[in-house]
């Protein structure tokens, strides 16, 4: 579909091409305007052969008359969400979706009157209805049988090249009588492998037993990527000196939440067999949007997503080869789905592929959430202050890290923490959930026909003014101390919602808390009179200051959106006694 978009692009604009106005000025100053071909060698058989302005003509005819039918017939059916106009039939809106599907989501917003109602675009040879309304948004998630999923879990699967057979049998829902393949794992719905994962996560993550032992191994990983003298890596150092180290923030982020993920869920042995795989993943989690868009492999190999998502598996793959004496250390979410893999008979290359989704899930959105973070408390000395002071009331004398004070909903100790992770998780989420027809149905009173996609845009919802006030685009923690519940708003999806809620968020938020807190503890932070690329005070003026990193909008992901490439931090850390 996506190459027959671009085909018919490269038709449709081709032949608009060959058209251009010559305008011809009289002496008297008058002009008139003729159509000519742009190649002089086409107007011969124009003048030979009159039929063709014949053709010309009934092309363009048939063109005004598609685009009048296809939006007026739009706006004859109120009933059903109204249809944003494009110019060019069967490619519509595909190119402004590849190139910035937030900001084409917000004119079509504004076009419809910015009513919230459901509204349709057409790209890539579907149909879309965006969902924008709070209330409409929490249907979505209740008709779950009539909106699946699991059409886009089966795409995204193909994009990771994992076979036909190994999909059917991750949505094959086990017979109730007990024949045919049954799972490992206890399973008394009878749920597929698909929606039983997510149960899987449900109950490693929630908060309880198994979330607590996870955040004391969490503390064994990374506690010692925040010593002194271990923080010294060529990855993010850019100067050290005696009492201060300047580093890289972002680069930082990357390197401490990855490898604190990977040894938490994988153990040591995966740094040991694959001591790359973070570049390999860094590389593929850039290029991602090419598997979200289902680029055909060319277009995605030519970019580099392919290289770098074989390297990822590769690197995985090895390590599921290891002898599991080897890999004792794994966690029991990686073990259960590891033995259901097995169960069903597949491979190690194809479960190497399926866990490099995994991977891909567990590691693209933490390091992104805490660089953000760590920003918004630079650029706000009050926040930093108060934040600095809540997450060091959580070590003891001995410097040991409370864990538990870092989990939970209010964290009412901490009300300037939460503020800060409920505020950045706000501005900077860029994911979109998405849903498939199985069965014709209406949300917000308009009928979704069988076979259209269902969309909901995160970002609209969390930068809805009736909510979050008329400077919902500014980062404002401040409403978060000044307004009770606002969590709990409709309009507040940081995590998705319904069957597909997301169950790593008391991990993320413990993890990234930690981090901080670790930072904050040990060090005094502030940013450094250079940036990343060298440019100083005295390159510039004596009050030279970094410009806040952006957010790049323009490439979409499955959560927190990135930095604009080249975009950063430099901070400066100097050591304080507690270490």
């Amino acid at each position: 579909m996506f190459v027959l978009t671009l085909a018919c692009f490269a038709v449709i604009s081709t032949a608009l091409a060959l058209l251009v106005f010559n305008v011809t000025t009289h002496a008297d100053g008058s002009y008139y305007i003729t159509a000519i071909c742009v190649n002089t060698w086409y107007r011969p058989s124009l003048q030979a052969r009159p039929y063709l302005w014949v053709v010309i003509a009934i092309l363009i005819v048939s063109y005004l008359a598609w685009r009048i039918r296809r939006f007026r017939a739009s706006r004859n059916r109120p009933l059903e969400p109204q249809e944003y106009p494009y110019w060019f039939p069967v490619v519509g809106h595909t190119l402004s979706m590849m190139w910035n599907p937030q900001r084409l989501v917000d004119r079509a917003r504004v076009y419809f009157g910015d009513t919230r109602k459901p509204f349709t675009i057409s790209a890539m040879g579907h149909r879309f209805h965006f969902i924008t309304n709070p209330k409409d948004v929490s249907e979505v998630y209740r008709k779950s049988n009539a909106l699946t999923h699991d059409i886009f879990l089966s795409d995204l699967m193909t994009q990771f090249n994992i076979s036909r057979t190994t999909r059917h049998f991750v949505f094959l829902q086990p017979d109730s009588s007990g024949r045919g393949p049954q799972l490992v794992t206890p399973n008394p719905s009878f749920k597929s492998l698909a929606r039983l994962t997510v149960d899987m996560f449900r109950e490693q993550l929630a908060p309880g037993p198994k979330l607590h032992r996870l955040g004391e191994i969490t503390m064994a990983s990374l506690e010692p990527l925040t010593r002194w003298a271990t923080m010294k890596s060529q990855w993010y150092t850019i100067r050290e000196e005696d009492d201060y180290r300047d580093i890289s923030l972002l680069r930082w982020c990357q390197e401490v939440m990855l490898k604190t993920a990977n040894r938490t869920f994988f153990g040591k042995a995966l740094d040991r067999v694959a001591p790359k795989i973070m570049n390999h993943f860094l590389r593929f989690d850039e290029l991602s949007y090419c598997a979200l868009f289902q680029f055909p492999h060319c277009l995605s190999k030519l970019l580099g997503m392919t290289d770098a998502q074989d390297a990822m598996t590769a690197d995985l793959f090895r390590y599921f080869n290891l002898p599991l004496v080897e890999r004792s250390d794994r966690n029991w979410l990686i073990d259960q789905q590891e033995a259901e893999f097995i169960n069903l008979g597949l491979d190690t290359k194809e479960i190497a592929k399926l866990v490099a989704m995994i991977f891909w899930v567990i590691n693209t959105n933490a390091y992104k959430l805490l660089f953000w973070m760590v920003c918004n408390l630079l650029l706000d000395s009050i926040l930093r202050q108060h934040v600095t002071a809540e997450l060091r009331s959580c070590f003891d004398e001995n410097g040991n890290l409370d864990v538990d004070a870092l989990t939970g909903r209010d964290m009412s100790a901490m009300p300037f923490t939460n503020a800060l992770w409920h505020e950045t998780l706000r501005v900077t989420n860029s994911a979109s959930s998405a849903r498939y027809v199985a069965t014709s149905t209406s949300v917000g009173g308009l009928h979704l026909r069988k076979g259209d996609r269902v969309i909901v845009p995160y970002r609209q919802l969390h930068y809805n003014s009736q909510v979050f006030g008329p400077s919902a685009f500014e980062f404002n923690f401040k409403q978060w101390l000044e307004t009770d519940d606002l969590d709990r708003n409709p309009s507040y999806r940081p995590f998705g919602g319904g069957l597909w809620l997301c169950p790593g968020r008391f991990l993320a938020k413990q993890e990234i808390c930690m981090a901080i807190a670790y930072l904050l503890y040990r060090y005094d932070v502030e940013l450094t009179p250079f940036d990343c690329h060298g440019s100083s005070a005295q390159d510039k003026s004596q009050n030279f200051q970094q410009a806040m990193p952006r957010m790049d909008e323009s490439s979409p992901g499955i959560g927190v959106v990135s930095a604009v490439k080249g975009d950063d931090y430099t901070i400066r850390l100097k050591k304080r006694d507690q270490d």
